[in-house]
């Protein structure tokens, strides 16, 4: 089966808080996916790894069929993009928002 994207087993902590713990995710592409839980369940956490602004710990996480710790950038061009109560957060190959910079800052520390 194809999947948007799909997460396995992804961990992540800050120093000795454990945000993620062996988290499985996984949408078939034009799904609307809609993350809910209390403050500090770890979505924000989840969709950041997604969306390439954070490595997990451990676990793989995918988009477009593309592992993100070996090909981030080309992830980020499938067009996937995430929005927050803010606006996006990140979104298809050439468009700018408002967290461009901080995409492009960030992507140095993933390896592209």
């Amino acid at each position: 089966m194809d999947y948007a994207f799909k997460t396995e087993g992804l961990v992540k902590r800050f120093g000795k808080t454990t945000a993620l713990a062996g988290v499985d995710l996984a949408a078939e592409p034009g799904t609307v996916l809609e993350v809910l839980g209390p403050n500090g369940a770890g979505k924000t956490t989840a969709i950041r790894i997604l969306a390439t602004l954070l490595r997990p710990d451990e676990g793989r996480a995918e988009v477009g069929g593309l592992d993100l710790a070996r090909h981030a950038a080309e992830a980020r061009s499938e067009g996937f993009a995430v929005v927050d109560g803010d606006g996006p957060v990140t979104g298809a190959a050439g468009e700018r928002d408002d967290h461009h910079d901080r995409r492009n800052a960030l992507s140095s520390h993933y390896g592209d």
